[in-house]
């Protein structure tokens, strides 16, 4: 049976923002609570989220989050199969291009629905591609709501992903978990309003909108199609990869040939790198050859090579040294005027036999 929690209220912040519809949320977890959600086939409009561990394909799908303006659904997916009927009911609503899904930045949560459960999610309206449009600037959620002048998440706090970067897995769910995931969707609704009317009051505002929905599709789209690897980077090298707001990352990314997402728990340097085709892909991951560790494998090549310079470059002074006792060329000028730098072979300087690294690298 499906359950109902009533204790969820929508706090307003101001009298003055555009705030979010109070509504009864629902937790769905198996097919006999699929009743109780049955309108949400009817809808012309629902707002849409998804929560997880490390969102992706090469992660796991926790919560799907679907709203009218009377109720919100939180669908606990993790770990279900293709064919359960939880999935099939939101395959269905997910792919109907008919019903218009609100979401906020949805390349994760499609390519995560797409590779994990089979969903390929159609007609968006994706509150950040809107203001990456209009703004030039790719915001958060509550960035983008503020914004607009619109009400907040105030129970959204990504800090709990630095002590527990599964707490999207922890179960039962908990309060906390509840709150935060409906209230996500139920701050889109005002916002796509707030965009909507921003775009009626632009020239040519049918043609912009229609732009707008363009680029929404293509976001869709964006990480689903392409193909994606895990690489490692060097721990200490995290701050640097990602750099300020993420600005280093994306400088990577060759316009959108490339994507980088760090995974797992905070500062272990793992990265899922996604990229337009397998040809395109081997240059995606020598973008990260600044910051990752060397391969047991490249660090011996090297350590061999390094010792057979060092071989030679010894044997090349052991003869300067034979050569410069050869007593019968003494008397020659040429090495009579190197007599100094001869010299400093014995006196420790810069030729000196025992300056050579014989061992390990850093020692």
């Amino acid at each position: 049976m499906a359950a109902c929690i009533d204790d969820i209220t929508l706090r307003m912040q101001s009298a003055s923002l555009n705030t979010k519809p109070k509504v009864k949320v629902f937790v769905i977890s198996t097919a006999s609570d699929l009743s109780k959600c049955s309108d949400l086939k009817n809808c012309d409009r629902l707002a849409f989220d998804c929560e997880g561990v490390d969102l992706g394909r090469n992660g796991e799908l926790s919560i799907v989050q679907l709203s009218s303006h009377k109720e919100c659904y939180l669908f606990d997916v993790l770990g279900a199969k293709r064919t359960s009927e939880v999935v099939l009911f939101l395959k269905d609503i997910l792919e109907n291009s008919s019903i218009q899904k609100i979401i906020h930045d949805c390349k994760m949560d499609s390519d995560a629905l797409y590779h994990i459960l089979d969903i390929n999610v159609a007609g968006c309206h994706d509150t950040q591609v809107w203001d990456l449009v209009m703004t030039s600037q790719e915001n958060n959620l509550n960035r983008t709501l503020l914004s607009y002048n619109c009400e907040t998440n105030p129970v959204r706090n990504t800090n709990v992903y630095v002590e527990n970067n599964r707490f999207w897995a922890t179960r039962p769910l908990t309060k906390a978990m509840i709150e935060w995931a409906s209230e996500d969707v139920l701050t889109l609704f005002q916002l796509r309003k707030a965009q909507r009317k921003v775009a009626d009051n632009l020239p040519k505002g049918a043609r912009v909108k229609e732009f707008y929905q363009q680029e929404c599709d293509q976001r869709i789209r964006f990480l689903r199609d392409k193909v994606c690897v895990t690489c490692q980077i060097d721990t200490s090298m995290i701050g640097l990869f990602i750099g300020r707001r993420g600005a280093n990352m994306k400088s990577l990314c060759e316009g959108s040939i490339h994507y980088y997402q760090p995974t797992g728990p905070k500062g272990c340097g793992r990265v899922d790198v996604y990229s337009d085709s397998q040809s395109s892909m081997r240059r995606a991951v020598d973008n990260l050859a600044p910051y990752q560790d060397e391969s047991e494998e490249d660090f011996e090549e090297e350590e061999e090579e390094e010792s057979g310079e060092e071989a030679a470059e010894e044997e090349s002074e052991k003869e300067d040294y034979l050569d410069y006792y050869d007593f019968s060329r003494w008397n020659d000028p040429e090495y009579e005027n190197n007599y100094d730098s001869y010299g400093d072979f014995f006196a420790g300087g810069d030729h000196d036999p025992g300056y050579f690294h014989c061992g390990p690298r850093g020692t």
